[in-house]
């Protein structure tokens, strides 16, 4: 049982390998870096938004945050 189990995962990681994605965890400061390909696919917006950390949408998880924090306070 287990050879079979150790052979399945060999099998599964040794197949799985070459498959490549491309997509990601981008850092925001690699975002100008990567405009021209998100234009490409797509991207409507101005790919310089999405490194400034504290304008939208990046933004959004530190208003969640404080509106959370004022919950407690009050």
């Amino acid at each position: 049982m287990r050879i079979r189990l150790l052979v399945a995962a060999v099998a599964a990681t040794v197949f799985t390998a070459p498959a490549h994605a491309d997509e990601g965890m981008w850092q925001p400061s690699q975002m100008p870096q990567l405009a021209a390909q998100l234009k490409a696919r797509g991207l409507q917006m101005d790919p310089a938004a999405l490194s400034n950390l504290a304008g939208k949408p990046l933004d959004a998880q530190d208003r969640y945050w404080d509106m959370a924090k004022a919950a407690e306070k009050s």
